[in-house]
């Protein structure tokens, strides 16, 4: 009984056979959108832009404030940028049990010239309580009283992903009976 001996297969070719793999980067695409960035796209919001962050409390509307809860504040501002003209501002803040502030949003319905445009809104959240709705329920709140045009806002990242996440849950169907 002879043994033959297997004749080799020939070698399948890959689609890079003959260039350069060394310069390839192997791993996850760095360009990936995350799920967050994907909603934000598929909800028509603008992209997040550079943008001056004035820190939180500073130049807050409820500065004397210290009662718990929600406090509201609609009616006419004078500042800065335009001293001689009220500016309307609807604003709300939301304290804890202590009188801190953890979180408040100014919107503009009509504006502020040469600042922002009309129906801008702001948003900041206290840094030791992010991530825990506080976001998610200021922009409820407001937008549930005073629609939100969210495709005409400038975003930071986080802004967008917020946003993102708020137009998410508001449009998926509820399960009250």
């Amino acid at each position: 009984m002879s043994k033959k001996k297997k004749r080799p297969q020939p070698r399948k070719r890959s689609r890079s056979a003959g260039k350069n793999t060394k310069s390839r980067t192997t791993g996850r695409v760095q360009n990936a959108r995350s799920p967050i960035e994907r909603e934000g796209d598929r909800f028509g919001l603008p992209l997040p832009v550079e943008m001056r962050i004035t820190p939180f409390g500073e130049g807050s509307f409820s500065d004397d404030a210290s009662l718990p809860g929600l406090e509201w504040v609609d009616g006419y501002i004078y500042n800065h940028v335009a001293p001689h003209s009220p500016i309307r501002l609807i604003a709300l803040a939301i304290r804890d049990f202590d009188g801190t502030l953890l979180g408040e949003m100014s919107l503009y319905p009509e504006g502020v010239p040469g600042n922002c445009q009309p129906g801008d809104y702001v948003i900041q959240v206290n840094p030791e309580f992010r991530r825990r709705g506080i976001g998610l329920l200021l922009l409820e709140i407001m937008d549930s009283n005073f629609p939100i045009d969210f495709t005409i806002q400038h975003y930071t990242a986080a802004g967008r992903a917020l946003a993102a996440k708020y137009l998410s849950a508001k449009t998926q169907p509820t399960n009250e009976v």
